[in-house]
């Protein structure tokens, strides 16, 4: 049991408990007359509730002794106020201690005085909340579905940090329920983080633990209360504000709720907030939207609050994410800096089954889904075992595989339909051919229902992948939405059935998915690895048009991309190619390099693709297994050559984001992009030193120009001349004219990009090393008899009368 001080880490001392009793009992009652005089009585507190056209009056006692009151002290405190009682009714007195009363005193409160109330302040923190019906409902999360039947306790490893920011794991791992109940009951009030990939079982540890920390709260008014909060669910709102709101005021109502209330008492060790899914929060969210929420969320923590955090490890796209998120640690000067403010989280990783938590997990999920279906021979015991063993038998072709709790459930839901054949999968499963089974399956038992018959299994599936795709390009992945919210469009091209209108269709439709349903008309889907592989599925069903080159490209990652690197038919990828050459929109690098993957590397890649395709240049400057190493930036600076001044700018994009990989420096860069801005005139240049002036025929235009606005002059420096590079102005440019032809080049995750300087003054000879021996003799040649390129011009276009000369 938590001790008091660990409960209410700031003491109540003098009028102290007085003041927080006011607090608490204004949310209920309005403001409070403090220390009011009431017929020669000077009362604490003094409250006057009006309901149905009757007012109560509540007085109210405060008493902060060190120990329980006696029956003495009470009664002679109920003497002390009964006159005016008498006097005010209906009236009652409220007596509020620190540490309770003793048994006598508590029995004459019951018993003999009626118009005499009593609690503690922790118990008038409990009632002001108002949330003991909804700890009630927690006390069953772990019993939901079945789960404290075949659930097998969470193992995981601490992580650990060294001074130079290492990150290692403890070689003993430990179960994670104990660790958790360890510390809620600790004075540690750093918050933890539990860190697992998909299906690694941290919702079901999440129910596990608030479910008992429900039920130890109903017991001991002492115990933290538990709230578990849905991260997915976060987009809806703005703040916790909202997302609290919302809660308590929608998905689980609490008459007179006030959340700053809440976060008052969760501040002093009252409450256990379980934040479960934050991988899901950041899905539909920029980085800044992401770390601005997080940034809300951590008023959680602080105080003697308890705070857990759950999610995927991959929310993180970067180290420096990770950090910043959980360590409060920002990137700085090529080291880290604290972020004020900002909590610290100790890390856990959950690890995945072991052989024999799989084989346990196998036994126990089995013998659940079989006690549920009709009492025949599925239900005995002898089946249960012989299915076990087959289930085994195929998880043990797989262990990787089926180590995730969500792939051995799977199996599991497939096994536990004795109509399903387990031998064909006897030369080993795949994720996909895993997914592909499971839903067939699905869809299967529902077309065998009679009124399911007219819309046949095919166009059930096609459904489901719509609806995933819809999710994943227009709602920032989610994996849940209002039936209302659904468009009528896709639906239009399915089966009608009996339906006599699109309402009944899109009714008939979504009763007869696999799709779970929460209260009102919220459907979802009971683990987002399903929506990953539909999402998968429809992509490789459906050639994208040059509009979804840019959605294609921003599915294939995460969940989605690993389902496509095991599509069974990679031929249907060449397809993808074909409208690949006439984008419209982002496409990111890694869509590239899947795509060299799924062929077979570069090679195959480029001898796909059209002679003609922009991005034949592009792939020039990958390694044959489409890997970018050192010997990139100067690939890309020497691609940079091309006369297409969109491909000049599609490169410089690349070029961006490779260089701060591949940690240079920063000049060395800049310098290489304005000789390589330079060599694009010069090689094709014509100088008349005479007078100072050169020429470029009409294929030269657009590289004249650029150079002009980017480095349009040169200056005589100390010891060196220099060259004005203006990089805003090259930005403007490559974000202007991509915009114009509609694509552009991009990373994803974004990676660090290489800033441009607004303006530099570069070394003119840096620059000369980095061009082409036939670019650096003509443009030394110009530049020794000119200051500017605004003596550049295009021949058939009448030249400037003379040279500018330098402001």
């Amino acid at each position: 049991m938590a001790t008091f001080d660990l409960e209410n880490p700031k003491p109540l001392s003098g009028d102290a408990l007085r003041d927080e009793a006011a607090n608490l009992l204004s949310v209920r009652y309005g403001r409070p007359v403090r220390e009011e005089i009431v017929l020669g009585k000077k009362v604490d507190l003094h409250f006057v509730k009006s309901e149905f056209g009757k007012t109560t009056r509540i007085f109210v006692e405060a008493k902060d002794y060190a120990k329980p009151l006696s029956r003495k002290q009470v009664n002679e405190i109920w003497t002390d106020y009964s006159g005016l009682i008498d006097r005010h009714q209906p009236a009652f007195l409220l007596l509020v201690t620190r540490h309770g009363l003793a048994p006598a005193a508590q029995t004459y409160v019951s018993t003999e005085q009626s118009a005499l109330r009593h609690q503690t302040i922790w118990e008038l923190e409990n009632e002001t909340l108002g949330l003991t019906e909804y700890i009630r409902s927690l006390t069953s999360l772990f019993d939901d579905d079945g789960l404290s039947r075949y659930y097998i306790e969470s193992v995981g490893r601490r992580i650990a940090y060294d001074d130079a920011h290492a990150r290692s794991q403890d070689s003993e791992s430990i179960r994670l329920f104990d660790a958790l109940q360890e510390w809620i009951a600790s004075p540690d009030q750093r918050p933890v983080a539990v860190l697992g990939g998909y299906g690694a079982g941290k919702t079901s540890l999440a129910r596990r633990l608030v479910a008992a920390q429900a039920r130890a709260a109903l017991a001991d008014p002492l115990a933290r209360r538990p709230v578990l909060i849905r991260l997915g669910e976060l987009s809806r709102y703005a703040s916790i504000e909202g997302l609290l709101g919302g809660m308590f005021t929608f998905d689980f109502p609490v008459d007179g709720f006030n959340v700053r209330r809440f976060l008052d008492l969760n501040a002093k060790g009252r409450l256990l907030i379980v934040l479960d899914g934050f991988d899901e929060m950041k899905h539909a969210m920029s980085w800044a939207d992401f770390r601005h929420q997080i940034s809300d969320l951590n008023r959680f923590t602080g105080g003697a609050a308890k705070v857990i955090l759950l999610g995927r490890p991959s929310a993180f796209t970067s180290t420096e994410e990770h950090f910043h998120v959980l360590r409060g640690l920002k990137k700085w000067d090529g080291g880290y800096r604290r972020l004020p403010d900002w909590p610290d989280f100790v890390e856990f990783e959950l690890c995945e089954f072991t052989r024999q938590e799989r084989s346990a997990f196998v036994a126990g999920y089995l013998t659940h889904r079989a006690s549920l279906g009709p009492q025949t021979d599925v239900g005995n015991g002898s089946w249960v075992r012989g299915r076990v063993q087959e289930v085994d038998r195929l998880a043990d072709a797989d262990p990787d595989l089926f180590s995730k709790p969500v792939h051995a459930k799977i199996l599991v839901d497939m096994a536990a339909d004795p109509h399903v054949n387990l031998s064909r999968f006897a030369d080993g499963i795949t994720r996909w051919g895993l997914y592909e089974v499971f839903f067939q399956s699905l869809v299967e038992r529902e077309t065998g229902k009679t009124a399911r018959r007219p819309i046949a299994e095919a166009a059930r599936l096609e459904f489901l992948r719509e609806v995933a795709f819809w999710l994943w390009t227009e709602r920032g992945g989610a994996t849940s939405f209002a039936a209302a919210d659904l468009p009528d469009r896709l639906l239009e091209s399915l089966p009608q059935g009996d339906a006599a209108d699109i309402d009944a269709l899109k009714r008939e439709y979504l009763t007869g998915s696999f799709l779970e349903k929460k209260s009102g008309d919220i459907y979802y889907f009971g683990h987002r690895s399903f929506a990953e592989y539909l999402v998968a599925e429809r992509m490789l069903a459906k050639t994208p048009s040059p509009s979804d080159q840019s959605t294609y490209s921003s599915l294939v990652r995460d969940g989605v991309l690993t389902f496509l690197k095991e599509a069974p038919d990679r031929e249907r990828f060449r397809a993808w190619l074909e409208t690949i050459s006439s984008p419209q929109g982002d496409i990111n690098v890694e869509y590239f390099v899947f795509l060299g993957y799924a062929l077979g590397g570069r090679d195959e890649l480029a001898n796909a693709l059209v002679d003609t395709s922009i991005w034949q240049p592009v792939l020039d400057v990958f390694e044959p297994d489409m890997t970018l190493n050192g010997h990139a930036p100067h690939r890309i600076l020497a691609a940079m050559q091309t006369e297409n001044n969109n491909l000049f700018f599609l490169l410089l994009s690349l070029l961006l984001y490779q260089a701060p990989r591949l940690n240079g420096r920063q000049v060395d860069y800049v310098s290489m992009i304005a000789a390589a801005l330079l060599d694009r005139v010069f090689i094709r240049a014509t100088i008349d030193e005479t007078s100072r002036k050169a020429s470029v025929e009409a294929d030269g235009n657009d590289a004249r120009q650029l150079a002009q606005i980017v480095v349009p002059e040169i200056e005589s420096g100390l010891a060196d001349r220099q060259l004005v590079f203006r990089g805003d102005a090259l930005l403007r440019e490559k974000t202007e004219k991509l915009r114009q032809v509609g694509v552009d080049l991009t990373f994803h995750p974004p990676a660090q990009v290489l800033g441009l300087p607004q303006e530099a003054r570069l070394s003119w000879s840096t620059v000369l090393g980095h061009m082409s021996r036939q670019g650096r003799d003509a443009a030394t040649r110009y530049f020794r008899v000119a200051h500017s390129m605004s003596g550049v011009f295009t021949r058939n276009v009448k030249p400037p009368s003379r040279a500018v000369r330098r402001a």
